[in-house]
């Protein structure tokens, strides 16, 4: 057991200790909760110095929880309470062994503060792959601040998808079937060779029980009985109804595409899945295949690789040796130039049904009906990037929908050329909505890149942007350019009219974290208001333990201490849209604000689970009288946070969860 030396400690308004610390070491700080739990599993021995040599804090149980103390309390002359101030770091390593690279991560109810699944199937680690390593996973439990076993799904979920189900349920489909260089090459359909990972078929369900559940596998291939389908980079969200979207990826090896680019739907009512028809989206159109000149002297023409021209027929156009779906043709005359990145395209529900696409599909932002597998004629310019919008270099984030603005969607795309955002109202085809530069970011110097970063919604409204890597390195991204400084965006809530106006827009930058998150990381935020980050691969790479971070650092707002922060006291654990319910907290009439907050599931820097919903709501003479949200098109169907916001801006101690179905 490791000793530690306290000389600061960090207090609340009402003398609390709230951490304790030693500028002088290597560990900075550790809060109270925290070194009370290495105290109690003997993880570290901390001590004082006192008169006569140091004298050892122990855990009190007192009445209101346990506290740290250098003796019992009958005896005078504390040390603890003579320390000089800790200048506290909101920044803290809570955990120094996950023990998984965490690579995909979700919030769940259970616990006395919530819990969050972490996956890595085999870890982006070829070697476990090679031994059947593959059912790497964990669940950390926020109260206890320690993880534990839990069975695995049945296939390696490495780069799969995830969304949340109506029942609270978090649905996982798709991941790896071969490791790349596992696999020979692979050579589709029209004899092309196609070198790159194959995607899963398997899904499974990870239930509020903490057992896994099979659910059905993902289609094969159009036109097939068997052969092909499975995604490995597929986004799945969830539908106002509660079905699963699952779009992109790669397929199976026996898949005679390249990529995935029929969506499919999973209806957990019936366990199966069904093809949407209509579009492809996200499609890589060089790998269609066109007639073309020989590559070799004396071949006749024919379906030829990439580098062979295109034959053009008499009317000049490209001769087609792929049927596609009526009424989509190929965006472009030059089958080389336009193409799509099929791995992990962000994309949200919005009010109405719709699939708002962020990551361009042929080169636009826009619209897909989930219901009629039909892309929207709306086109809206992408924002700037000037990149291939790759899931390495953006992310996106739908920023609250309020009551005030009819839930109107904004979003907020952080990329290659900075912030920008877009609001979806009062357009038409012919005026689309733009994307606009967000204010300037606080930095004095040029902004960092973000590049694997994550964006996280705060109960505030805000969103906090956490990791990346400032470096425009096409691979293996170096830790020594990481990004540890976190970043605070505002966008200008009116809470009095209860939308967002963008007039009061703003970014604040926040202090440094401790670890580095690359390649593989994860944040997200907690029922207590925190934000865990996890996961990263060192300098991006792959390979065993000496490139996995294990360790779970924490990010603790300025609210999080607040003695008056308000407490949720009652409230239920399930809702119907449109409800009318009751929520009794404490300084009810004090309440600025109510929101449900979606349980976030994320991976490669996005979570498509995330979001903020606004909900009416007025005071009563015991409390507050709440409106569900009205739709699934607001706030589809499944677990949410629910919060109360009191009028210093202050969120909950403790948010409760609820089942929205």
């Amino acid at each position: 057991m490791a000793e530690r030396l306290v000389t600061h400690t960090y207090r609340n308004t009402q003398g609390d200790i709230l951490a304790i610390g030693n500028p002088e070491e290597s560990w900075g700080q550790r809060q109270t909760e925290w070194a009370i739990d290495d105290i109690v599993r003997e993880i570290h021995e901390y001590n004082v110095q006192g008169s006569n040599g140091l004298r050892r804090i122990y855990v009190v149980n007192g009445q209101y929880g346990p506290y740290l103390r250098t003796v019992p309390d009958s005896t005078e002359g504390n040390n603890l309470d003579n320390l000089p101030i800790l200048q506290f770091n909101p920044w803290e390593v809570a955990l120094e062994n996950s023990e998984i690279l965490a690579i995909h991560a979700a919030v769940l109810p259970g616990g006395a503060q919530g819990q969050v699944l972490m996956l890595g199937g085999d870890e982006h680690d070829s070697n476990n792959a090679d031994n059947g390593d593959i059912f790497n996973s964990r669940l950390y439990d926020v109260a206890l601040n320690e993880v534990s076993d839990v069975p695995p799904p049945a296939a390696d979920v490495f780069c799969c998808g995830h969304a949340f189900l109506p029942n609270g349920n978090l649905f996982v489909g798709g991941g790896t079937e071969f490791w790349r260089h596992e696999q020979p090459d692979h050579i589709d359909m029209h004899g092309q060779a196609r070198d790159h990972w194959s995607g899963a078929i398997e899904c499974s369900i990870y239930t509020l029980d903490g057992t896994w559940d099979p659910a059905a596998n993902m289609l094969p291939e159009p036109g097939q009985d068997e052969r092909g389908g499975g995604r490995w980079y597929p986004t799945l969200i969830t539908l106002q109804d509660g079905r699963i979207l699952a779009v992109g990826g790669h397929p199976r090896l026996s898949d005679g595409r390249h990529g995935n680019w029929m969506p499919e739907i999973y209806n957990p009512e019936t366990n199966t899945w069904a093809y949407v028809g209509g579009h492809w989206i996200y499609v890589n159109w060089a790998d269609l295949a066109v007639l073309r000149e020989p590559s070799t002297p004396g071949e006749e023409p024919g379906d030829m690789p990439i580098p062979g021209d295109p034959i053009l027929d008499d009317e000049g156009n490209l001769q087609e040796l792929v049927e596609f779906p009526e009424g989509q043709t190929r965006p472009d005359s030059n089958p080389d130039r336009r193409w799509n990145y099929l791995y992990y395209p962000r994309m949200f529900v919005v009010p109405g049904g719709d699939v708002f696409m962020v990551s361009p599909n042929d080169g636009f932002c826009g619209w897909y009906n989930p219901n009629t597998g039909l892309v929207n004629p709306v086109q809206i310019a992408a924002p700037p990037h000037g990149v291939t919008f790759a899931e390495t270099n953006h992310t996106a984030v739908m920023l609250p929908l309020l009551p005030g603005d009819d839930y109107t969607p904004h979003f907020l795309f952080f990329g290659m050329q900075g912030p920008h955002r877009i609001t979806l109202a009062d357009f038409s085809e012919d005026e689309p909505p733009e994307w606009q530069p967000t204010v300037a970011r606080d930095w004095q110097q040029p902004p960092p890149l973000r590049r694997h970063g994550c964006a996280t919604l705060l109960p505030t409204g805000d969103v906090i942007f956490t990791g990346g890597i400032n470096s425009t390195e096409g691979v293996g991204l170096p830790d020594d350019d990481a990004t540890l400084f976190g970043e605070l965006y505002s966008p200008g809530i009116n809470w009095e009219s209860n939308s967002i106006t963008f007039e009061d827009e703003q970014w604040t930058t926040l202090p440094r974290a401790h670890v580095p998150r690359n390649y593989h990381s994860v944040a997200l935020l907690l029922p207590n208001g925190r934000v865990l980050t996890a996961g990263s691969n060192l300098d991006g790479q792959s390979g065993g333990d000496d490139v996995k971070e294990y360790r779970i650092e924490i990010y603790t707002p300025d609210y999080f201490h607040d003695v008056n922060r308000p407490e949720i006291l009652t409230a239920p654990s399930e809702l119907n849209y449109g409800e009318i319910f009751s929520v009794h907290v404490t300084a009810f009439e004090r309440t600025e604000r109510v929101a449900l907050m979606r349980c976030g599931s994320v991976t490669h820097a996005w979570d498509g689970d995330q979001r903020y919903v606004g909900l009416h709501f007025s005071i009563t003479d015991n409390g507050l009288s709440v409106v569900a949200p009205p739709n699934g098109g607001v706030a589809p169907p499944g677990p949410y946070m629910l919060w109360v916001i009191d009028n210093s801006n202050r969120p909950c101690r403790l948010a409760r969860f609820v089942i929205l179905n």
